[in-house]
């Protein structure tokens, strides 16, 4: 719990910090608000969501500029909660795998999705 606490809070620390040092961009981002589905499913599970929710968790193809403040400050609540999820299912070193600091405020909100659809669906089973 303790180690959950201090990572939480330091990553609290890199986001609150992160922010200035980024500014924030004023263009667009690229949609990302379209339907959902298309992706082939296999027992109830969206493949394409789950690959865009994969490359997003391994750091790629996510924009290297900031969307806007407000994406920042709502993708650092969602990641602090999938950081969370993580380590409750699995293990805080697992939960460190996701590169928060660098994705957030970076994505557009169907990769936000993806990645919440892949973290639940890949961690969601327990140890």
């Amino acid at each position: 719990m303790k180690q959950l606490f201090l990572l939480t809070f330091s990553l609290f620390v890199a986001f609150s910090t992160n922010i200035h040092a980024s500014g924030s961009s004023g263009g667009g981002g690229g949609g990302g608000f379209g339907g959902g589905g298309g992706g082939s499913t296999k027992r109830g599970i969206d493949s394409e969501k789950l690959t865009l929710g994969r490359q997003v968790f391994s750091g790629r193809g996510v924009g290297s500029k900031v969307i806007s403040k407000a994406a920042y400050q709502t993708q650092t609540t969602s990641l602090k909660s999938l950081i969370s999820y993580i380590a409750k299912k699995h293990s805080v070193e697992e939960a460190k795998r996701l590169p928060a600091r660098e994705i957030v405020g970076k994505m557009t909100q169907k990769q936000m999705n993806a990645l919440k659809y892949y973290v639940r669906t890949h961690y969601g089973r327990r140890k």
